[in-house]
């Protein structure tokens, strides 16, 4: 398992799989830290998927305040080594201010309704912030 922090390698690396035959990906996104059901997912998707990559972007918007960001755990070396051993073929984790410029006019908004759901009611930005990172992923 390969793990890479800049989004351009990323995409780079995948291409040229492509071209070698490679024709599903398998995107398991998460927060970290990983734990059994991540193992799961990433088993399932091996089965499944030509490419398996584990994304872990943090974007501190999606967090109620910054110390929520700040203290909220971070992927380990451990993370790096359940995806490895699950079947992953890479483990993307960009430096947030890179992967944030990224595609930067790329931004989902939502109405009110769903905002008041579930995360959202103390996390306004919450659903929005989630779903801009996957679409910048996709």
């Amino acid at each position: 398992m390969e793990v890479i922090k800049d989004i351009k390698l990323l995409k780079e690396k995948i291409e040229q799989l492509s071209k070698l035959g490679a024709k599903t990906i398998g995107l398991i996104h998460t927060k970290g830290p990983l734990h059994e059901g991540h193992r799961t997912l990433i088993q399932t998707a091996r089965k499944e998927n030509y490419i398996v990559v584990i994304s872990n972007i943090l974007p501190p918007r999606e967090f109620e305040s910054r110390e929520a960001y700040k203290i909220y755990p971070r992927s380990t070396i451990q993370d790096e080594n359940l995806a490895a051993a699950s079947g992953a073929d890479f483990f993307f984790k960009p430096d947030i201010e890179d992967f944030e410029e990224f595609n930067e006019m790329i931004g989902i908004k939502l109405g009110d309704t769903l905002k008041e759901e579930l995360n959202g009611k103390g996390r306004p930005s919450y659903y929005e912030e989630k779903l801009t990172t996957l679409a910048k992923l996709l």
